[in-house]
């Protein structure tokens, strides 16, 4: 009795261990978000394969031809048109503080723009590149309606990257989980009513409805809650660095585009719509299945990166965190006075005024530092 008694508390505790690991496990900012974009992965290509296998039962392959080569022809525009932004989120939303509201408002208005452009561009050349889809050009209540929901899905698939960028992926699959099911739902009604553009309309009509409310919630709520909780430890965004950074890999972005999204266009183009939809159904579930198994990579000081955020929790960790955003402000300004708008641009000289502009500023911080503490052993150093 004695045994079993012992047995059933080490398993008690067994239990307690694991779910107390499990708990400090997804307690990790890292962890959390990776799981929550998996979660967001798998629901939307799951619910994607049951979208397509019913939009085969429902209408006829003309029409699945015709409005897959129309959603491919919206993807591949906005694509294009998001200009990579929203990797831009993901690496400098964390660190803008105060400056994300007017970083997110800009980067949105810079993608619809050049969304609307492109897709204006698209609808003048297609008696040129894809007489097929010419129909869109003379209908102007359905190209208009073409411009609007690729805007929106531009939009759309920003909304995703800016919420991974302020650390609120839990929104994520709730927003595809919802948009994905009211495509399904909305497949029956539409087949009856208006069969010739009904998937297009169950794409587009949720995308637009969901994308209101999850963008109030972002610019009133989590933008100013992260804002405040980041205080005053924030770094400068300078826009040239944005540039560069979107801009070294934008190259390969349009050659992945091509070999994605461009692919049923072409079939469109060459086989038609019929045969566009026998492509379109097989290749669309390999493409989402591909999602499923979507991998995270974890940098490899990701301890040492977590004990830092918990030493910057602590108010010496917040005091010596503020020194360094002092320095990297400084450092910020003067290399944007001495690049293409210095009157020269040497390397050797703009090396030496970051290095003096450094150099003063840790000064500065150490004496600081001196009057606030006199003894020697309270001094850690520089900040740099």
């Amino acid at each position: 009795m004695r045994r079993g008694g012992l047995a059933s508390e080490w398993v008690t505790d067994h239990k307690m261990s694991v779910i107390d690991g499990i708990r400090a496990h997804v307690s990790l900012p890292l962890y959390r978000n990776a799981y929550s974009l998996i979660l967001s992965s798998t629901l939307s290509s799951g619910l994607g394969l049951v979208y397509w296998v019913l939009t085969a039962r429902l209408y006829p392959a003309a029409a699945v031809g015709i409005n897959s080569a129309l959603l491919s022809a919206m993807l591949f525009l906005s694509s294009v048109a998001q200009l990579n932004l929203g990797e831009a989120f993901v690496r400098y939303i964390p660190q803008a503080g105060r400056a994300n509201h007017r970083f997110a408002s800009r980067a949105y208005l810079t993608s619809c723009v050049a969304t609307a452009i492109a897709c204006l561009a698209f609808l003048n050349g297609l008696v040129f590149w894809f007489p097929s889809l010419r129909f869109l050009r003379e209908d102007h209540q359905l190209g208009l309606w073409f411009i609007l929901a690729t805007v929106i899905w531009s939009i759309f698939s920003l909304q995703d990257d800016l919420l991974t960028g302020l650390r609120a992926t839990s929104w994520v699959p709730l927003g595809s989980t919802i948009f994905a099911r009211a495509k399904i739902v909305l497949l029956l009604p539409f087949a009856g009513l208006a069969h010739q553009y009904g998937i297009f309309a169950s794409w587009t009509i949720p995308m637009a409805v969901a994308c209101l409310p999850i963008n109030l919630a972002i610019f009133r709520y989590l933008i100013p809650a992260h804002a405040q909780a980041a205080g005053q430890l924030t770094s400068p965004i300078v826009p040239s660095q944005i540039v560069r950074y979107v801009a070294s890999n934008y190259l390969g972005t349009l050659f992945s585009l091509v070999a994605t999204s461009f692919l049923p266009l072409i079939v469109t183009q060459r086989l038609g719509a019929t045969a566009n939809a026998y492509f379109y159904q097989p290749w669309m579930i390999v493409y989402a299945l591909q999602y499923i198994g979507r991998s995270v990579a974890i940098h490899p000081d990701e301890r040492l990166l977590q004990e830092l955020r918990e030493r910057q929790k602590t108010p010496a960790g917040r005091a010596r965190l503020r020194q360094r955003v002092a320095v990297e402000h400084t450092l910020a300004h003067v290399g944007h006075w001495q690049g293409r708008r210095a009157r020269y641009c040497g390397t050797r000289k703009n090396l030496f005024d970051l290095r003096r502009t450094a150099v003063v500023q840790n000064l500065h911080v150490l004496m600081a530092g001196q009057h606030a503490a006199p003894a020697p052993s309270t001094i850690t150093g520089p900040a740099l």
